[in-house]
């Protein structure tokens, strides 16, 4: 995914393709689009594509299928060419962008940082395969920018230490999580208005959630800056700040606005690796910018849903979510089973500072685990209606990422305290869903079993976190 940002302040950046399951139907069908009139060759016509929307990730250290140059991509052609139509199978479509409109949700805005390939581009992917894959002339070729994510600019970025970790080897593990808590702040209050994960080149990271630590509590008891070992404790007014995934740029929050930073804070980063045959040595860091001053809002995320086990028996009482059906779980073998989670946001129970204004939503986290099929998220009004936020139709645990609005913040939806959330899961709990099979396997489980909701792999989670923008009364703007 590129740099997540917003019209204000767009940096060029590349886009990301990952390729995994190549199960390919129709390669070289047209499907009506319109065909170029010449064979389009890799020099003059398909590099530029994959310049731009795959070799990002497609590249040696990033991952196993490299997609750099011309013998590398003629030999995935027919198999790249089908993920970028889509399939019926994990990862559905490349590049990962599995929240498009649906039949039945239109978002109120437009989505930021569209990644995906353009009918054109798709038209001449086509007529490239169905031509013979031509090579074209090297010598003339349409120019391209090497691969790269843009970096954080800006006079007050601080690059903070690196994680210094150590990945034991294992070639039969799907998941391997370090938590590394790193200082943050100058000893007074401030705001960050960017941040950007600076990955150390040739480790296979997952994805990377970075929270804040308000009051300090994961501060290592030797002094230093990481932890291997992820906090057992709870940790106080934290917040989910993004989720971090391969070749991701920095991550901007709305124009006017930033994440205030409280004396003693610190950055929680959780990753989630893929180990590999030999030992892994990863020195990944991140850098944030900060602000000169307090902005005009206060770029806060808040949760909905039932992520814990303490949440697997909880009825929809006022301003407190809960289950439809007062209980959580999903029997073994099931296909398409269905849990639904409502709640109020409502002030009236709130100790957070929170008045009874209107609040413009600015972007949307949906998540689950291995057996997530399809998750939407509803915004039910007092007067009956309902607006739809978001829908995935087609989760993917392994591409989950914060979905930004495109849009100035007075176009923004809005939420109200007594608005309610209703977010719909629904779960495939069977040996046919590709990335629960390929876990269990992984962890050498023959057949699914009953899930629960909680934080393990194998449990599930119906949870969307949302960024919401609250005006500063005493700000300087």
């Amino acid at each position: 995914m590129p740099a997540a940002r917003y019209p204000a302040e767009r940096p060029a950046g590349l886009l990301v393709l990952a390729l995994a399951a190549c199960n390919v139907s129709d390669p070289v069908g047209t499907d009506g689009d319109s065909v170029p009139a010449q064979v389009p060759t890799w020099y003059q016509d398909v590099r530029p594509i994959f310049a731009e929307k795959c070799t990002g990730c497609h590249q040696q250290g990033y991952n196993p299928i490299v997609l750099a140059d011309y013998a590398q991509v003629v030999a995935f052609a027919e198999a790249a060419l089908g993920k970028m139509q889509g399939s019926d199978h994990a990862p559905y479509v490349m590049p990962p962008w599995p929240i498009p409109d649906s039949e039945t949700c239109t978002p109120p805005a437009p989505w930021a940082d569209d990644p995906r390939i353009t009918d054109d581009e798709l038209a001449t992917m086509r007529a490239w395969v169905k031509g013979g894959t031509p090579e074209g002339d090297e010598a003339s070729a349409t120019p391209v920018e090497p691969p790269g994510v843009p970096l954080l600019t800006g006079d007050n970025v601080e690059y903070l230490p690196g994680s210094d970790a150590t990945i034991p080897a294992d070639p039969d593990s799907l998941d391997y999580n370090l938590c590394f808590s790193f200082p943050l702040g100058k000893g007074e209050e401030g705001w960050i208005d960017a941040l950007q994960i600076i990955p150390d080149p040739g480790n296979m990271i997952h994805h990377i959630i970075v929270a804040s630590d308000p009051t300090g509590v994961t501060a290592p008891a030797d002094g230093s800056n990481g932890v291997n070992n992820c906090p057992t404790q709870e940790i106080p007014e934290t917040k989910l700040l993004f989720t971090w995934i391969t070749n991701t740029g920095p991550f901007y929050y709305p124009p006017n606005s930033g994440m205030t930073v409280e004396p003693g804070a610190r950055i929680l980063l959780t990753f989630h690796y893929h180990q590999k045959d030999e030992e892994q040595y990863d020195n990944t860091g991140i850098a944030v910018r900060w602000l000169d001053e307090k902005p005009r809002y206060y770029a806060w995320m808040d949760r909905f849903g039932g992520a814990h086990a303490t949440e697997v028996n909880w009825a929809p009482v006022a301003y407190r979510g809960g289950w439809e059906d007062s209980h959580f779980g999903i029997p073994k073998n099931s296909a398409n089973h269905e849990e639904i989670w409502y709640e109020t946001w409502g002030q009236q129970d709130r100790d957070d500072g929170f008045s009874e204004n209107e609040y413009p939503i600015w972007g949307v986290f949906p998540h689950m685990h291995y057996a997530g099929l399809d998750i939407r998220m509803d915004l039910e009004h007092d007067d009956g209606s309902r607006e739809c936020l978001s829908h995935i139709e087609r989760f993917d645990s392994s591409w989950q990422q914060t979905y930004l609005y495109d849009v100035p913040v007075d176009k923004m939806p809005t939420i109200r305290p007594e608005d309610r959330m209703r977010i719909t899961c629904h779960y495939d709990n069977t040996l046919g869903n590709d990335r629960l099979r390929e876990a269990l396997v992984a962890d050498d489980f023959t057949e699914p079993f009953d899930v629960t909701v909680g934080d393990t792999a194998f449990d599930e989670m119906c949870v969307m976190h949302f960024g919401m923008l609250v005006e500063n009364e005493f700000s300087d703007q």
